[in-house]
C-alpha cells in the first residue's frame, strides 16, 4: 500500500470503528494481515493509528472469532479499490478472512 493510499483508509476509519463498520470482522484481520499497514502509522493518520493499535490488542483467538464481513455493509469505492490493490488471496493457505474480503470486493 502506498503512502498516498493510507489516507483513504484513515478517512474511512474516521466514520467507522472498523473496516466493515462498527464491529470487528475478518475484513479487519485481512487488511491488517496484508502487510501494507505500518506497525506504527504516522500521527498524521490518527484514525488509522487508533485502529492499528486497537487491532493489535486482540489475541489471536479473539481475532479468529471475528464474524464474517456482512454483504449489507456499504464500503466506499476508494476503500474498495485500495483493498483490491493490496489484499491478495493466498491460494495455498486459503485464509478465510482474506478470501471473504476478496470475494466481497470482487477481487478473487
Amino acid at each position: 500500500m502506498e503512502r498516498k493510499e493510507l489516507p483513504v483508509l484513515d478517512a474511512h476509519l474516521s466514520h467507522y470503528s472498523y473496516v466493515g463498520g462498527y464491529q470487528p470482522t475478518d475484513a479487519d484481520t485481512a487488511v491488517l494481515a496484508s502487510g501494507h499497514i505500518p506497525l506504527s502509522p504516522p500521527t498524521s493518520l490518527p484514525n488509522l493509528r487508533r485502529w492499528a493499535k486497537h487491532m493489535a490488542s486482540f489475541s489471536s483467538s479473539e481475532s479468529n472469532s471475528f464474524s464474517k464481513l456482512s454483504p449489507d455493509i456499504q464500503v466506499d469505492e476508494q476503500l474498495s479499490d485500495l483493498i483490491k490493490n493490496n489484499v491478495k488471496m493466498d491460494h495455498d493457505k486459503k485464509n478465510n478472512g482474506i478470501l471473504q474480503v476478496c470475494l466481497y470486493f470482487n477481487i478473487y
